[in-house]
């Protein structure tokens, strides 16, 4: 904030002066230091805001445009992390960053079916859903979205049956391993199964403490 006092303070000198491109200058640096600074209307005289508005949206054509030129080399690197921040971030600020978004989804979809095919599951649903958030109208995407849902609970039924029967043989060094896996999946963490499973683990574990308990009283007795 004081980097922005200080810019705004040297423009309004230069304004005093009736040097507006120096002062424009310093309003473009203030800008680039808080896209979102407002000067109070009820402060500053018309010709002020005036130029401080116009300096405010020649400050966001500059960011824009090399926000677009930073997405159109991330578009090309296939660096789908990257491109997705720099479309979401900037996208109400930046309408030129909309013709990207279609080819973003599209680099997320393919992304996303790699994924699935190698069985990351989890990775390959959040790829497809940001996929449907920067195009809507991503058909495939969509239906990616279903056919990874599906495949993750029939996964999750999967593992928790053999959860269940380690943990009902008390092969609890099996089961702890396929309670980790389970969890690991993202579709699967608000799943009714996992909350029973704590419990069943807690049971188990206070009849571990009464068995030693009474172990111990027989052998003091």
């Amino acid at each position: 904030k004081e980097k922005t006092n200080v810019k705004l303070h040297l423009a309004l000198a230069h304004i005093g002066l009736n040097e507006n491109s120096e002062a424009k200058s310093f309003l473009l640096e203030l800008y680039a230091l808080d896209a979102d600074y407002r000067l109070d209307p009820q402060q500053f005289p018309a010709k002020i805001l005036a130029l401080a508005e116009e300096a405010q949206a020649e400050q966001n054509e500059i960011r824009c445009r090399k926000v677009s030129e930073e997405a159109h080399r991330q578009l090309e690197s296939r660096n789908v992390a990257a491109l997705v921040s720099l479309t979401v971030s900037a996208k109400s600020n930046c309408p030129d960053l909309d013709v990207l978004r279609p080819d973003a989804a599209e680099l997320l979809y393919q992304t996303g079916v790699d994924l699935y095919r190698r069985g990351e599951l989890s990775d390959a649903l959040l790829n497809f859903r940001t996929a449907v958030e920067l195009s809507p109208t991503h058909e495939l995407a969509a239906q990616y979205i279903e056919l990874a849902q599906g495949k993750l609970q029939l996964v999750t039924d999967q593992l928790f049956l053999e959860w269940q029967r380690s943990f009902e043989a008390r092969e609890f060094t099996f089961a702890s391993a396929e309670y980790h896996q389970l969890i690991s999946f993202a579709g699967a963490r608000n799943n009714p199964i996992l909350n029973r499973m704590p419990a069943e683990y807690r049971k188990a574990l206070s009849s571990l403490l009464e068995s030693w308990k009474h172990a111990c009283s027989n052998r003091d007795s």
